[in-house]
């Protein structure tokens, strides 16, 4: 049996956002979050015992939104 428990440091990121209004009635969302370093820990009962990664994270979404 194998028992993992997570911990992620606190990290900062960047979180821009725009709206575009396309018609009277829709409007067009972009979203973008940045996460320019954040580290993971995981710790394992079994083999490996520890693993700790480093990494970025990047989410870009478009949403597009029609107004009643």
């Amino acid at each position: 049996m194998h028992a993992r428990a997570y911990k992620i440091k606190g990290y900062w990121y960047f979180d821009p956002f725009a709206d575009v209004r396309l018609t009277k009635n829709s409007i067009l969302s972009f979203r973008m979050r940045y996460v320019p370093r954040y580290v993971t820990f995981m710790q394992n009962s079994g083999y490996p015992k520890e693993f700790k990664s480093r990494t970025r994270y990047l989410d870009l979404t478009a949403n597009l939104k029609i107004l009643f």
